[in-house]
């Protein structure tokens, strides 16, 4: 991974079709819409020529994004004067598509724009979303092969197929429809080896061949938000400076909040004299709304002491890391586990699980792991950081010592993984 981004020739590189549609639309902030946005935010710094698009699912082809759709990804609407068909009008040539689309870019598919037809073969499109509805995947491989362009796949986790128990009801059969289309791709970029594991036990078992199999770990900064590398300062905690936790996770069964919360009460029940408060970021889930009730069953119990955000934006979340001593993710099973790194990233020490990809990414420091499966264990770890600021502190520095990524890092490995494949 290289320490800075390299330079580049944007106007001599051919375009990259970058699928955003089902972020641009949808005001939620999962894990794989906070890879979407920040690493379309991340191309735009580094001025690649990266062209937001949209798969048409009636039409089965892909269009330009609406401009104003843009301000779903965290930007202003795109005002590209050559993506405009009216800027085209002085042509003939390109009338009837003009006549065709009534005067709106986003109404013609790439193949029949007069300014997006004209990118060359081998021109990738770099898919960073799921598509699970019928057959898109497959006609969105299909499409892009039809053009003699090529399609990069960001694999974000095999879990649906490999641990339904944890999805709602046919969930597993779209993920295992739209893996296997990935089969067809030009380039699989898993965001862990653990994703990278699981896409190849999962070609194993459906005896298919698989495109090349390139790493791209993830990066975890906030776009626009630097590094924290100031320390948190160490207190005595007291009824009106209590030791504040914070978990940052949409509320869904793997997640185990419910884990959490019992940990949270047991740790209560074995130190009452230590003032504990917890913070909880994140929507809830439509198949586990039990979740979302047992959250809020805890903050009405204890109204001073739990708080659950459910929608926040990038300036609450920082305040919410600015004001916590260390930071709880009990995920049972991850891609890659963004909020554990996340939290490093603002120099908060992290409680999470001792196995899976989340003991990968502790394996740096600034983490303290742990069975989250074991609500006991789990009370333990918050005991054991809440009433030691010397281990809270110790932890704190190791988070500032790491190395982590920023998403412009990223998409420049992205950039280099199809540079490498010609």
């Amino acid at each position: 991974m290289r320490s800075s981004p390299s330079p580049r020739n944007p106007t001599a590189a051919p375009p990259i079709f970058y699928v955003c549609g089902d972020t641009a639309r949808s005001p939620a902030r999962s894990g794989i819409q906070t890879v979407v946005r920040s690493l379309l935010a991340a191309f735009g710094t580094g001025g690649s020529p990266v062209r937001p698009v949209v798969w048409e699912m009636a039409a089965a082809d892909l269009r330009p994004l609406p401009p104003t759709w843009s301000l779903g990804l965290g930007a202003e609407p795109l005002r590209d004067p050559p993506t405009r068909l009216r800027s085209l009008l002085s042509h003939p040539a390109s009338w009837p598509a003009a006549l065709l689309a009534h005067g709106h870019s986003e109404n013609l598919p790439l193949h029949r724009h007069p300014y997006h037809q004209t990118a060359p073969r081998g021109s990738w499109v770099l898919l960073p979303e799921l598509l699970y509805h019928e057959r898109s995947a497959d006609q969105l491989v299909d499409y892009v092969h039809r053009r003699g362009w090529r399609l990069a796949a960001i694999l974000h986790d095999t879990i649906p197929v490999q641990h339904p128990e944890f999805v709602p009801s046919g969930l597993p059969a779209d993920h295992a429809r739209y893996l296997r289309a990935l089969g067809h791709a030009d380039l699989i970029l898993p965001n862990s080896e653990a994703t990278a594991r699981g896409w190849r036990e999962f070609i194993d078992r459906e005896k298919l061949r698989s495109p090349p199999v390139r790493v791209c770990t993830l990066a975890c900064d906030l776009p626009g938000i630097p590094r924290v590398r100031d320390l948190p300062p160490v207190h005595d905690p007291s009824p009106g400076n209590p030791i504040r936790l914070l978990c940052v996770s949409t509320l869904e069964s793997r997640k185990n909040h419910r884990t959490l919360l019992a940990a949270y009460e047991l740790a209560l029940a074995r130190r009452p004299d230590l003032p504990l408060a917890l913070d909880l970021v994140g929507a809830a889930y439509v198949s586990a709304p039990d979740i979302a009730d047992a959250v809020r069953t805890l903050a009405a119990r204890y109204p001073d002491r739990v708080r659950w955000h459910e929608r926040t934006e990038h300036a609450a979340l920082q305040r919410l890391y600015a004001d916590c001593d260390f930071t709880v993710y009990p995920s049972v099973l991850e891609g890659f586990g963004i909020p554990v790194i996340e939290s490093l990233w603002f120099a908060r020490p992290c409680i999470c699980a001792n196995f899976g990809v989340m003991a990968e990414n502790a394996v740096g420091g600034g983490c303290l792991t742990t069975d989250v499966r074991d609500a006991a264990a789990l009370a333990d770890a918050i005991l054991q950081l809440s009433a030691a600021p010397t281990l809270r502190q110790r932890l704190a520095q190791e988070t500032v010592k790491r190395r982590l990524k920023t998403w412009r890092e990223y998409a420049d490995e992205i950039l280099e993984r199809m540079e490498d494949e010609g």
